[in-house]
């Protein structure tokens, strides 16, 4: 299982499927709980299904802060079109290829001004990351103040590598949103 073998190669925790839970595999890191798993979620009355790499860590937010990054062909076409507007970080080969919402920019920009975030976020080519007031991304919504630093791909990756690139972008995000004064653990 890619998994287990993932949380045992990087001192991490696996954990079992339970009957309504995926398997996972969890890491600390400065008091913060950082979770993989693999998700399906099915359509009803269909035997579609449509699986997913997830990667969530819950905190409490001390402030509003939010953001959204993704890889959207679609949106940059419209944009084109339309003319919408959306968040630039003043780096040219990122802001060609990923879309960034955001409601603080000055957040958003000392975020992104990371050069070692910028290149963990450029090896997923199909990024989905963001702060999610929803358990595991499309779940209930949470508590006031309780959040989710939330990553997904609309595939199972099952290379460690990668895995390990997405455990570094987390630990990289939480460390920058703790020096900013957003985020504490939950």
């Amino acid at each position: 299982d890619v998994l287990k073998s993932f949380s045992e190669k990087f001192n991490g925790k696996y954990i079992e499927r339970k009957y309504d839970e995926f398997q996972k595999a969890e890491f600390e890191f400065e008091g913060f709980k950082i979770i993989f798993d693999y998700h399906v979620n099915y359509i009803s009355g269909t035997s579609y299904q449509q699986k997913f790499t997830r990667v969530i860590t819950p905190f409490f937010a001390t402030d509003d802060y939010k953001f959204e990054i993704f890889r959207n062909r679609l949106f940059v076409f419209f944009e084109k079109i339309f003319g919408s507007k959306r968040f630039k970080t003043g780096v040219e080969d990122f802001d060609n290829y990923y879309i960034v919402k955001t409601n603080n920019e000055f957040k958003t920009r000392s975020l992104l001004s990371d050069k070692e975030l910028r290149k963990l976020i450029k090896i997923h080519s199909e990024i989905n990351f963001h702060i999610s007031n929803q358990k595991g991304i499309w779940g209930q919504k949470l508590k006031k103040n309780e959040f989710e630093l939330s990553f997904y791909s609309e595939e199972i990756i099952e290379d460690i590598n990668q895995l390990k690139c997405l455990l570094e972008l987390f630990q990289e995000t939480i460390k920058h949103l703790v020096e900013i004064y957003s985020i504490q653990p939950r």
